[in-house]
């Protein structure tokens, strides 16, 4: 068996790098759905007479996932804060 010891510091560390990660994943979603929304916007009215049957439902599902993903981001953002603050204060 093998003790590994880590000072606490180290730990905190490696919760502020994984929540750091959790953050910018989660403001890269935001971005890719908010973005899918605005292209499909912007799709309908460049092509107005070709739009389709289903781009409604299509842009309502991605503006509400791009919602969710924004609350997601939010939450993860303070999280984020949070353990920063623990660890460097």
């Amino acid at each position: 068996d093998r003790i590994e010891l880590k000072p606490e510091w180290m730990q905190k560390d490696e919760r502020l790098k994984k929540a750091k990660d959790e953050m910018y994943k989660a403001l890269r979603n935001t971005l890719l759905w908010f973005g899918s929304s605005v292209l499909i916007s912007s799709l309908e009215n460049i092509y107005p007479e070709q739009v389709l049957s289903y781009s409604a439902p299509i842009k309502l599902t991605f503006t509400s996932i791009s919602i969710i993903s924004l609350i997601d981001f939010i939450y993860k953002s303070s999280k984020y804060y949070h353990v920063a603050e623990q660890t460097y204060y």
